[in-house]
């Protein structure tokens, strides 16, 4: 069974951020790689966001981070998703891992500032 995940751009405020390919698919039990370029921001000192939309359901953040180890939404299935930045490419990467039923566009975002719940 394949499943597939759409990628679009997301622009902002002088600084722009591109997912790149348009579209993957990938059989079930394996990883898919999501990279998202980024131009007109500092990427070391970036937090940069991952969003996953389904056409059923609500935008859900994935996580966010700014190095290191990412901060994952607490709803996430352990080891499901992964982070990093290749600062020398201004890349961000998501790796979504043992694919089965997560076919959904997958949003990167580059945010200033974030709430938290208390």
């Amino acid at each position: 069974i394949n499943w597939s995940l759409s990628l679009f751009s997301v622009d902002g405020d002088a600084q722009v951020l591109v997912q790149s390919p348009l579209s993957i698919t990938k059989a079930e039990d394996r990883t898919a790689r999501i990279d998202c370029h980024v131009s007109g921001i500092t990427l070391s000192s970036a937090y940069i966001h991952w969003h996953q939309w389904r056409p059923d359901k609500a935008l859900e953040w994935i996580l966010y981070f700014l190095s290191g180890n990412p901060i994952l939404n607490q709803d996430s299935e352990k080891g499901k998703f992964e982070a990093d930045k290749q600062l020398s490419e201004s890349t961000c990467t998501l790796r979504v891992k043992k694919t089965k039923n997560d076919a959904a566009t997958y949003y990167c975002r580059h945010l200033t500032g974030f709430c938290s719940k208390r």
